[in-house]
């Protein structure tokens, strides 16, 4: 049986936190969305900690390496540019509109594990526990591991 990893993107692999705080408007004090999602901005993400090598430990291992993200479709170009000029494996991407959306591929795809925050919020700079989304992948039966800052905390086990 193929094993495969479907992992987010944004503040599981990649700062978008610090992206996010980079367009705080300061007449406004609020997050300049368009700015914020721009290509370039995507582009200027730094990986977190340990994300690059617990990825390619991951592909190393046999996975399918497949990123589901709820970003617009515009950015697919530039994410895929993003995890190949950082050097993360990529098979395939998958983008959506919104973090619920994501809940139907895993069920198509039945993975044999899932990384994600899952939190939402992130551009109101107040991110919030997406509880209904857990609730939801963890009816699919597939391992979810919610990221919490750590890569070494999500290998640790693994291997």
């Amino acid at each position: 049986m193929e094993k495969i990893l479907i992992c987010d993107i944004d503040n599981t692999v990649g700062d978008q936190l610090e992206r996010l705080k980079r367009c705080i408007d300061s007449i406004t004090g609020k997050v300049n969305i368009e700015l914020a999602y721009s290509p370039e901005m995507v582009m200027s993400d730094k990986p977190l900690n340990g994300s690059v090598s617990g990825l390619n430990m991951f592909k190393s291992k046999g996975y399918k390496i497949i990123w589901l993200s709820a970003r617009k479709e515009i950015l697919k170009d530039a994410t895929r540019n993003w995890l190949i000029s950082n050097g993360f494996p990529v098979d395939e991407i998958i983008l959506v509109h919104k973090l619920t959306d994501k809940i139907p591929i895993i069920k198509e795809i039945n993975p044999t594990l899932v990384i994600d925050d899952c939190m939402y919020n992130w551009q109101e700079l107040d991110p919030k526990l997406a509880t209904d989304f857990i609730t939801e992948v963890n009816k699919t039966g597939v391992e979810l591991v919610v990221f919490a800052g750590n890569w070494s905390e999500v290998l640790e086990g693994k291997f």
